[in-house]
């Protein structure tokens, strides 16, 4: 049997802090109360599972934590680790918790900007995020198409899991470009979803017509000519995932080439040849990545 540890639980600038015992039946009551979860992963509830029923799951590795209105806050893997597996187990646990604190979490199974979208909310967080990342290097002078979500600039602050739960609602039209590249598969799968959904995102907030007119040509391959930046930039697309290495671009060139193509097209410019070069490549020049013409930065 579990035998609970003799502590007294401690009080610590309005926090309980103390261990206790997480029956089956409990931890399916802390999860109804979880305002919000970041999606179930499998994987994770088997491996806590196989450890617990090998007597490895440690109770003072990671606490649960409890906001002040009584919410379990962290801790999802684990209850349902409790729950599969059938065997109450011993946690430390830690009631009274800030949003502050819960937002600077970082347990188990590490939060991305995308677990953090889904806990307050929004769908198709993976890609969202993703376009969201990218928005925001754009907007603060960096080239997006990055893997990582941390940039600390002397003039930006890092894109955290905090700063993205902020920034998300101040663009709430990323949401409408995610949602526009799900549905039309003829545009997403010509490069990766999180930059056409930002370059997208771009063009619609610098002319919502245009913008409409611009990606409807390319989904529905309707152009004017062989110079038409609409056909340009499809042509290139689709040769990148074509197979052949030599024309394969970059997440950067993908979104860097697009956003030349919006530019030319909205200018009425034929484009014989659309290129750019990431900095620090071979034949890269100073051009810079391009800004979105008529795309005014928050």
């Amino acid at each position: 049997m579990l035998k609970k540890r003799n502590t007294q639980p401690l009080d610590h600038q309005g926090h309980t802090v103390g261990f206790e015992v997480i029956t089956p039946d409990l931890a399916t009551e802390y999860l109804n109360t979880m305002p919000g979860n970041r999606p179930l992963s499998n994987k994770s509830v088997r491996y806590l599972v196989q450890q617990a029923e090998a007597g490895k799951f440690y109770d003072t590795v990671a606490p649960l934590h409890f906001d002040a209105e009584g919410r379990l806050r962290n801790g999802q893997h684990r209850m349902w680790m409790v729950i599969d597996s059938q065997m109450p187990q011993q946690f430390l646990v830690v009631r009274g918790a800030t949003e502050e604190e819960i937002d600077a979490l970082d347990i188990g199974k590490r939060r991305t900007p995308a677990d953090t979208l889904a806990l307050d909310g929004y769908a198709n967080t993976k890609w969202l995020g993703g376009a969201l990342q990218n928005l925001w290097m754009y907007e603060n002078g960096i080239a997006p198409g990055h893997s990582r979500s941390m940039f600390n600039t002397a003039n930006a602050p890092g894109m955290t899991n905090h700063n993205m739960r902020e920034y998300a609602p101040i663009h709430p039209d990323m949401v409408y470009s995610v949602e526009y590249l799900r549905a039309t598969p003829s545009v997403r799968l010509l490069g990766p979803p999180t930059m056409l959904a930002f370059v997208h995102f771009c063009t619609v907030q610098s002319s919502p017509v245009k913008s409409t007119s611009f990606w409807d040509s390319i989904a529905k391959q309707n152009f004017w000519g062989q110079n038409d930046p609409a056909f340009r930039i499809y042509d290139r697309l689709a040769r990148s995932k074509g197979g052949n290495r030599t024309n394969l671009l970059t997440p950067m060139e993908v979104g860097a080439l697009s956003i030349k193509a919006w530019n030319n097209w909205v200018q009425g410019k034929d484009t014989i040849f659309l290129r750019w070069q990431a900095p620090g490549s071979r034949h890269s020049t100073k051009e810079g990545f391009p800004r979105v013409r008529g795309y005014e930065l928050c």
